[in-house]
């Protein structure tokens, strides 16, 4: 940063194309004078100091987020093998919970879903979204210092295979949260432009796709109310997120049925997920008006199975 300075505008010019010298440039190679730094005037020593600074703390960013070696990797610490647990034990019951169909109350249900999001959403801030779910495009996945994420990342696509897209019904803290507001005052929309509307979040899923092969940036949509929830940075995410919880007062599951890229991911495993359940679900009692278990649209949340009684 330059705070002041009597140069000729022709020097200031040289510092433009300096600083392109660090783009895409191996953050362990240490500046050098007469390499990439070139002194003028006697500030020798202390331009050796400074420079000496820059390299140290290059390394240190390095360490922290970016190319780490191989001996600078660490295993989880106490903190993230108990959140990783604590999301398993979550994903354990959420598991047996669905497995009971018809047998289970609903009441323990409300229980689950409250401690879900209370737990693992503000608590943990575990919560898949847009830019975790781009990270498996290129394997660009989190270290096992951050167990907890690489659990998040691949459970839903395991348990796609077997249940379809059960983690939006049973383990997705905003989504839970959604249907918690849903009781307030719960409205339906017309057959047609339901339909319209479902077909919007895989439309948002191929251009942030796209989007993201063309840009190489895992947070094209970081202002996606599944970040925003938990890590409020962007203005317009704030406004999105706001207006997403006020509509889904009204309709349930608002953003998971009609805008979430993540869920029109998950949604795909419904089609091959290998369901071997001893009950039939009965959808003529489903309150999104699903008429096939195999539907892209089907949450898995088993609330058609309390509906009927």
């Amino acid at each position: 940063m330059i705070e002041s300075e009597k140069e000729s505008p022709f020097h200031l010019k040289l510092i433009k194309s300096w600083l392109k010298s660090f783009e895409q440039r191996y953050i362990y190679k240490p500046l050098e004078i007469g390499e990439n730094i070139d002194v003028v005037t006697s500030a020798t020593i202390s331009s050796n100091a400074v420079i000496d600074g820059i390299n140290q703390t290059g390394k240190k960013v390095a360490i922290l987020f970016a190319e780490k070696p191989q001996s600078q990797i660490r295993g989880p610490n106490r903190k993230e093998v108990f959140k990783a647990l604590t999301l398993l034990s979550f994903l354990v019951l959420g598991i047996y919970l669905f497995r009971k169909g018809p047998k289970l109350r609903y009441r323990y249900r409300w229980i689950y879903l409250t401690s879900l999001l209370l737990v693992i959403g503000v608590l943990f801030k575990l919560q898949l979204n847009s830019s975790l779910l781009l990270s498996l495009f290129d394997l660009n996945l989190p270290d096992l210092e951050n167990l907890s994420l690489v659990l998040l990342i691949f459970t839903p696509l395991l348990l796609g295979l077997f249940y379809g897209r059960i983690y939006c019904g049973w383990f997705c803290p905003f989504g839970a949260l959604q249907e918690l507001l849903a009781k307030v005052r719960p409205l339906t929309v017309s057959q047609e432009l339901d339909r319209k509307l479902r077909f919007c979040k895989f439309v948002l899923l191929s251009i942030i796709i796209l989007l993201y092969f063309v840009t190489k940036n895992q947070n094209i949509f970081i202002q996606e109310p599944l970040s925003q929830f938990y890590f409020p940075s962007v203005a317009l995410g704030k406004i999105l997120l706001i207006v997403v919880v006020f509509f889904s007062l009204f309709f349930p599951r608002f953003w998971c049925r009609y805008f979430c890229p993540v869920g029109a991911f998950l949604s795909l495993f419904n089609k091959i997920a290998w369901f071997k359940l001893g009950w039939r679900k009965k959808l003529s009692c489903c309150k999104y008006s699903l008429k096939n278990l195999r539907n892209l649209e089907c949450l898995q949340c088993n609330n058609c199975l309390q509906n009927e009684r």
